[in-house]
């Protein structure tokens, strides 16, 4: 998922666990027989599923046990920065946070986005979402500019929950195009008392709207600025509104219409200016 395109050939495929032994110590988890709540793309309510035995064989080998463990042993700073209240997070763990959030959401994005089914649809009996590799590579390479700028919310969660997760498309502007929810796959964790929003649209500029008592993730916050929230969230409590989406449906259009040859010299770099 993250390193496939740079190591092709060479992959060794690893079952990565949705959550890991140390995030789920980290917020007094029980992976084994704690109960789980989840929303899925399709679903009017909420399954409990078991946690423990919950995976995607969808990473390589090298990154399951390299940098994606590592990410997983930062989670108990994250708990310690959260249950402390008054502690700013620091630019270092709110990378980190944002980083760990963005991976969860990417393997979502397999597990009930349907995203390694992207190029046979027709057979889908459920939605789906589109790829997100550009993101998965960003997370990959480390590029901090690009996971800073993915809209991620944070919140407080007063249900009780040990963890939960909803996973599916938000709602859309505008409202008779709901197929552009495949262009923004929206993800809710919920950790203890940590709740975390992601969206990640594509494609199109947008204006997202998020309900009340969320607050960005970003350095500087404390936890004990955050409003508490009751219920089980869902990904459509989230608005995603698509600007300018005729314009844009009809580049894109005309741009299926380009040769294999227009879009290489399209692609490449303008020779420089004379001097």
């Amino acid at each position: 998922m993250f390193c496939f395109a740079e190591r092709s050939g060479s992959i060794q495929r690893s079952a990565e666990h949705f959550l890991s032994r140390p995030a789920a110590q980290a917020f007094g988890i029980d992976r084994e027989a704690g109960e789980v709540y989840r929303f899925g793309g399709n679903d009017t309510a909420p399954r409990v599923v078991r946690l423990n035995g919950l995976k995607r064989r969808c990473v390589c080998r090298d990154c399951n046990s390299g940098w994606m463990n590592r990410l997983e042993h930062r989670m108990p700073e994250v708990a310690d920065w959260f249950t402390a209240g008054n502690t700013e997070l620091t630019e270092d763990l709110n990378l980190a946070l944002r980083k760990w959030a963005l991976a969860r959401h990417l393997l979502l994005t397999e597990i009930d986005g349907n995203a390694a089914e992207f190029g046979d649809t027709d057979n889908l009996e459920e939605d789906y979402v589109i790829p997100l590799s550009s993101l998965a590579r960003a997370v990959f390479e480390d590029n901090a500019q690009a996971i800073l700028e993915v809209p991620i919310a944070i919140g407080r969660s007063s249900e009780g929950l040990e963890f939960a997760w909803a996973f599916g498309h938000p709602t859309v502007r505008p409202t008779d195009r709901p197929q552009l929810g495949r262009f923004a796959a929206t993800s809710v964790l919920t950790l203890g008392e940590l709740q975390l929003w992601i969206v990640t649209p594509i494609i199109f500029d947008y204006e997202i709207y998020a309900p009340a008592g969320l607050s960005l993730v970003r350095s500087g916050l404390k936890s004990s600025d955050l409003t508490a929230r009751s219920g089980i969230p869902r990904s459509d409590e989230l608005t995603v509104a698509f600007l300018d989406v005729d314009e844009t449906g009809k580049m894109l259009d005309d741009m299926t219409q380009l040769s294999e040859a227009d879009l290489l010299a399209m692609a490449r770099p303008s020779p420089p200016a004379p001097s």
